[in-house]
C-alpha cells in the first residue's frame, strides 16, 4: 500500500489486514482495505492467507467433537500454508502466532480425545473405585480377555480375529455391525406337504439404521435397524486384495479378474438381497446374480488336493479341471461310533444291521441367530458352534397340526439337491397343538441378569434391558417377575411383582449398570432361591438368564452349576437361556444350561430379534406340553438301504432307550415345530413304507407318558416335486453342513447354495424364510472366498 491509501498512518500494510480478518476496524477502514485489495495483488493474496489462518485455528479450537485425524490433516494444511505462503519478514511475528495457536489446539484436543476413547475402551473403570495402586477394582473383567483364575470352560469362549489381516479388518468392520434386517417371521409359504398355501406378503420398507445413541435420544423403545452395509462391504473390497495373495499379480492374472468380479457382485441391487436389507423397496429377488461354477470351487479343491501334496503350487493347480472328490455313502469301515469321533458327523448307516434312529427334541435356535450375528460382523462362525438341527428348526413351516393330540407328523421327500447322485432327502416335521383359549397357566418369571464388565462391551445390557422390558408388556397381567442381578456377587433388584406393573419393573431394568466380574454360579444360586420362595405348584415357575455366559468368579467349572441347574429342574423350576453378545461369549455354557435345566437356548443378536423373539417366541412358549420328549425312526430295510440324520449329535439317545422314561430329553411348548431331515439310499426298484416315526412324552396334562405312532408312506416322494420349503430347507441344512466342515459336504459350495436358492419362484423369493436364507448365504459365500483365498 502507499502512504495515500492506507487506512491510518503509522502502522504495516498486514497489520490493517489482521485487523480486517478479525472485524477490529470501522465501516470506513474496512471500505478502504477492500478498495485497496481489489487493485493489489499481493495484499489480496496476503489477505486470503491470513483468512485461511483464522478458520484453522477456529476449526482447532472448536473441533472438540472431531476425529484425531481431522485435526491431523487441519495441522498438516496450516504447515504447508505457513511454508508456501512465505510471508514477508514483518508478518512472520503474526504468522507464527497463528501457527502457535493452532498446533497448541490441535494437541490439547487429541490428547483430550484420546484420553476419553481410553476411558470408554475399559468398561470397568465406570464407576469402579481405585485400589491402593490406582488401579480400579474388576479390571480383569474387561474385554481384554480372561484372569488367570478363570473358569476352565472359559476357553471356549471367542476371542477377537487374529493375525494381520483380520487385525486391520476389525477395525473397518467394527461399525458394520448392527441388528437385523429382517425379522425371523415364520415363512408361512406352505402349510403342509400337500397343500401349499398363499404366501404373506413381502416385508415392508424399513427406516435406515439410526445410530443407537440417536434412537435413545429420541426415546425409542426399538433400537432395531440394517447393519452399515455401506462399510462392510468398503472394508472387504480394502481387503480382498491382501486376503488372496497369491491368486495372481494384478488385474493381467485371469483369475484375480475373477476374483474381483467376485468382490464386484458385493454391489448394488444385489447386496440388497444377499445381506437381506430392505431399503425403500422390497429387495428384487431377479437381482440376484447368476451363479455359475467359478472361483470358490477351485479354492476348495486346490486346499483339498494341497492337504494330500503339502507342495502343491496354485500357480500349478489353477489350470487343471480337478474337483473335490464326492463322499460315498458310508462309514468308511469304522462303525457309526469310530466315525462321529473322527468326523464330528453322522455317517451313513446300513438299514440291515441299525434300523432305529432315537434322538430327543430340540427347539433351540441359538446356532443360526448367532452365526447370522457372526456374519453381519465379517467373521465365519466357529464350526463347533454351528449345528444343523438348529439353522432348520428356525426356519418353521405353518403347519396345522391336530387340536385333539398333542402332536401331529408332517414329512415330504425328494432328491436331494446336494447329496449326490441316488441320494433322497426326508423331511419329519412334529409339531405341538396350540393352546386353546385361557389353557395357559400363570407364569412366575425370575429373571438372573448379568452386569459383569464385559456386558458393557456392544452395548449388550442396554439391548437386555429393553427386551425384557418388551417381555414385561407381552406377558399376562397376573403374571409375576422378579429380578436378580449378578457381577462379581449377586444381589435382589426387585422382589416378584405383578406384570401389570409394568413400569416399575421397567424402572427396576433401567437402574442396572455393568461392573466388576461375573459369578454365574452366585446369579443363578439367588435366582432359584427367590423362585423357590414363590413356587406355585400349578404354575410356570421359570429362571430366564440373560447373560454372555462368561464365567470369570464362582465356580471353578460348569459341573457345579449344571448340577445344581438339573436339581431344581427335578424340582419343576426351569431355566432358559438367551445369550447376549459377539466377542468375548460362552456357547457352550449356555446351551449345556438350558440342556440341564429343561429349557430352551436362544441367542439375540440385534434389537430387531430382540422384539421378534421376547414378544412373540418366549411369551408363547413358557408353557410345557410335553417333558422328556423324543423321536425315534424306524427305517424299512427292504425301502431304505442305507441313511443319515443331519445333526442333533448332541440330542442322541441309544436306541434301546427310548421307552426309558428317565432319560432327560427335550421340553416341547405349544406350537412348536421340530423338524429333522434325513438323508436316504433306496433300494433299487423296491416299494413299500419308507419308516414308521414313534414320538415318546410325559404329557403335563394328563401327567401321563404317552407314545404316538405315524407312518412314512411308500408314495412320498410321488407327485408334482418337492414344496419350495422342502428346498429351502435343504439349503438352510447344506448351508450349516459347509458352515461346520461337514465331511458330507467336503464337494459343496455356497454357489450350489446359491443356485438353488436362485431356481426358486419369484413368489416364494419375495418372501421373508428366502430373504433371511440369502442374507446368510451371501454373506457366508464372500467370506468363505476371502478365507480360502487368503491360504494359497
Amino acid at each position: 500500500m502507499t502512504d495515500e491509501t492506507r487506512p491510518a498512518p503509522g502502522g504495516h500494510p498486514g497489520h490493517y489486514l489482521t485487523a480486517y480478518v478479525l472485524g477490529n476496524l470501522s465501516q470506513a477502514g474496512q471500505r478502504e482495505v477492500e478498495s485497496h485489495v481489489a487493485a493489489c495483488k499481493e495484499c489480496a493474496e496476503e489477505l486470503e492467507a491470513l483468512r485461511s489462518t483464522r478458520e484453522l485455528v477456529e476449526g482447532a479450537v472448536g473441533s472438540g467433537g472431531g476425529s484425531p485425524e481431522a485435526l491431523e490433516l487441519d495441522r498438516e494444511r496450516l504447515g504447508r500454508l505457513l511454508v508456501t505462503k512465505s510471508p514477508r519478514p514483518k508478518n512472520v511475528a503474526l504468522w507464527l502466532a497463528g501457527a502457535a495457536i493452532a498446533g497448541v489446539a490441535c494437541v490439547i484436543v487429541m490428547y483430550g480425545l484420546n484420553a476419553l476413547n481410553a476411558f470408554m475402551i475399559e468398561p470397568d473403570y465406570l464407576g469402579g473405585p481405585a485400589d491402593e495402586s490406582g488401579r480400579f477394582e474388576g479390571l480383569q473383567a474387561t474385554e481384554y480377555g480372561p484372569t488367570a483364575a478363570s473358569a476352565p470352560w472359559e476357553e471356549a469362549a471367542e476371542s477377537p480375529p487374529a493375525g494381520k489381516w483380520k487385525d486391520e479388518a476389525a477395525k473397518d468392520l467394527e461399525m458394520a455391525t448392527a441388528g437385523s434386517s429382517v425379522g425371523p417371521e415364520e415363512p408361512g409359504v406352505v402349510t403342509n406337504t400337500e397343500k401349499p398355501s398363499d404366501p404373506g406378503p413381502a416385508r415392508p420398507a424399513q427406516d435406515p439404521r439410526v445410530p443407537q445413541e440417536k434412537e435413545r435420544a429420541a426415546g425409542r423403545e426399538d433400537l432395531s435397524g440394517d447393519f452399515d452395509r455401506a462399510s462392510l462391504i468398503q472394508a472387504l473390497k480394502k481387503h480382498s486384495s491382501e486376503s488372496t495373495e497369491g491368486i495372481g499379480e494384478g488385474s493381467r492374472d485371469p483369475e484375480h479378474g475373477r476374483l474381483q468380479k467376485t468382490w464386484g457382485l458385493l454391489d448394488a441391487p444385489m447386496d440388497d438381497v444377499l445381506f437381506g436389507v430392505p431399503g425403500d423397496k422390497p429387495a428384487d429377488p431377479r437381482s440376484l446374480p447368476e451363479v455359475t461354477p467359478s472361483l470358490e470351487p477351485q479354492l476348495r479343491a486346490y486346499l483339498y488336493y494341497k492337504s494330500l501334496d503339502r507342495v502343491l503350487e496354485w500357480e500349478n493347480f489353477k489350470a487343471s479341471d480337478l474337483a473335490v472328490p464326492p463322499p460315498v455313502p458310508g462309514d468308511e469301515g469304522l462303525g457309526r461310533d469310530e466315525f462321529l469321533r473322527r468326523y464330528g458327523v453322522e455317517p451313513f448307516v446300513d438299514s440291515s444291521l441299525d434300523r432305529e434312529s432315537t434322538f430327543g427334541m430340540d427347539v433351540d435356535t441359538a446356532s443360526f441367530t448367532r452365526a447370522r450375528a457372526l456374519l453381519r460382523a465379517g467373521e465365519l462362525p466357529d464350526p463347533r458352534q454351528v449345528r444343523v438341527e438348529e439353522f432348520v428348526n428356525y426356519f418353521r413351516n405353518d403347519y396345522e397340526a391336530n387340536p385333539d393330540q398333542v402332536f401331529s407328523v408332517f414329512s415330504e421327500a425328494g432328491a436331494s439337491p446336494f447329496g449326490g447322485e441316488g441320494v433322497d432327502l426326508v423331511s419329519i416335521s412334529v409339531k405341538a397343538r396350540e393352546l386353546g383359549p385361557g389353557e395357559r397357566r400363570k407364569a412366575i418369571l425370575t429373571l438372573a441378569i448379568d452386569t459383569s464388565g464385559s456386558m458393557y462391551l456392544e452395548d449388550r445390557l442396554e439391548l437386555v434391558k429393553r427386551s425384557l422390558a418388551t417381555l414385561v408388556r407381552s406377558l399376562d397381567g397376573d403374571d409375576r417377575v422378579g429380578i436378580v442381578a449378578y457381577s462379581s456377587h449377586a444381589y435382589l433388584v426387585l422382589p416378584h411383582t405383578p406384570a401389570r406393573e409394568a413400569s416399575r419393573i421397567a424402572g427396576a431394568l433401567e437402574s442396572l449398570s455393568p461392573h466388576g466380574e461375573s459369578n454365574v454360579e452366585a446369579g443363578l444360586e439367588m435366582a432359584y432361591h427367590l423362585a423357590d420362595e414363590v413356587f406355585e405348584p400349578r404354575g410356570l415357575n421359570r429362571v430366564i438368564l440373560a447373560s454372555d455366559g462368561v464365567a470369570t468368579a464362582g465356580a471353578r467349572g460348569p459341573e457345579e452349576i449344571l448340577a445344581k441347574v438339573k436339581v431344581y429342574a427335578d424340582r419343576g423350576i426351569y431355566l432358559s437361556t438367551v445369550g447376549f453378545g459377539r466377542t468375548k461369549y460362552d456357547d457352550r455354557l449356555m446351551e449345556s444350561l438350558a440342556d440341564n435345566g429343561n429349557g430352551r437356548y436362544d441367542y439375540v443378536g440385534s434389537a430387531a430379534e430382540a422384539q421378534r423373539f421376547f414378544s412373540g417366541s418366549l411369551p408363547g412358549n413358557l408353557e410345557v406340553l410335553a417333558k422328556d420328549a423324543k423321536i425315534q425312526v424306524v427305517w424299512n430295510p427292504e425301502v431304505v438301504s442305507h441313511y443319515r440324520l443331519l445333526g442333533y449329535e448332541n440330542r442322541d439317545i441309544e436306541d434301546e432307550r427310548f421307552r426309558d422314561d428317565t432319560v432327560d430329553a427335550g421340553e416341547v411348548g405349544p406350537g412348536t415345530t421340530v423338524t429333522a431331515l434325513y438323508e436316504v439310499r433306496r433300494v433299487p426298484r423296491a416299494h413299500g413304507e419308507l419308516a414308521r416315526v414313534h414320538v415318546r412324552f410325559l404329557s403335563t396334562v394328563t401327567s401321563r407318558v404317552e407314545e404316538l405312532e405315524f407312518g412314512l408312506p411308500a408314495g412320498l416322494s410321488e407327485g408334482p416335486g418337492p414344496s419350495e420349503h422342502f428346498l429351502l430347507l435343504a439349503c438352510v441344512a447344506e448351508t450349516a453342513e459347509l458352515l461346520r466342515g461337514s465331511y458330507w459336504a467336503r464337494d459343496g459350495s455356497f454357489e450350489a447354495v446359491l443356485g438353488t436358492l436362485q431356481s426358486m419362484s419369484e413368489v416364494f423369493r419375495n418372501g421373508p424364510a428366502w430373504r433371511e436364507l440369502a442374507e446368510v448365504v451371501g454373506l457366508a459365500w464372500q467370506h468363505t472366498v476371502r478365507d480360502l483365498g487368503g491360504g494359497k
